[in-house]
């Protein structure tokens, strides 16, 4: 298995993850981050090694490694959505966390006191580009396999190319609002 089928089927399954998490989001919601993230793990283990709050250059929320061993790692930073420089935090910090090995890795954005993900997710990727912090290496482009994401390109401090993967958990109910 090469390291692109590793991280396909890493972010496929937390899709799927998130797909159920949505179908039951009036019992998700009342999570916080932390629990949100262990969810995530939780969920995950059913079906491939995860960990939260792994230790690696930081506390990576969600790190998914290879069922074989093959020392693939798929890491991931959970935020609940509280705008856009919030989720470019996430976002530096898993810059931080990767080793640039990685390839890929994810932001996932729950949209629990917000509603219109689509719109809030297309506002930031609107905004992250070369000027941005951290700075993207060209637009943003569709993700191939998964529906509603999109993905960045961003020199990582080892010289490589690191691309974030960024989806959002919809777990928004009405009388849910911000205040």
């Amino acid at each position: 298995m090469s390291r692109a089928s590793f991280l396909d089927a890493a972010e496929r399954l937390i899709e799927r993850v998130v797909q159920r998490m949505e179908s039951s989001r009036s019992t998700y919601r009342k999570l916080n981050e932390i629990d949100l993230s262990q969810l995530i793990t939780d969920l995950l283990g059913e079906l491939v090694p995860a960990s939260a709050e792994t230790r690696q250059n930081g506390h990576v929320d969600v790190t998914i490694s290879h069922p074989r061993c093959l020392g693939f790692k798929h890491l991931t930073e959970c935020k609940i959505w509280d705008g856009p420089a919030w989720h470019r935090d996430g976002m530096t910090q898993l810059l931080g966390y990767a080793t640039g090995r990685e390839g890929r890795v994810l932001c996932l954005a729950f949209f629990i006191r917000h509603k219109g993900m689509v719109v809030l997710l297309n506002r930031l990727r609107e905004q992250l580009g070369p000027e941005a912090v951290p700075p993207a290496l060209g637009p943003a482009e569709d993700h191939p396999l998964l529906s509603g994401a999109f993905v960045t390109r961003h020199q990582h401090s080892s010289g490589a190319e690191l691309r974030i993967v960024h989806l959002g958990c919809h777990l928004w109910q009405e009388g849910n609002e911000s205040h």
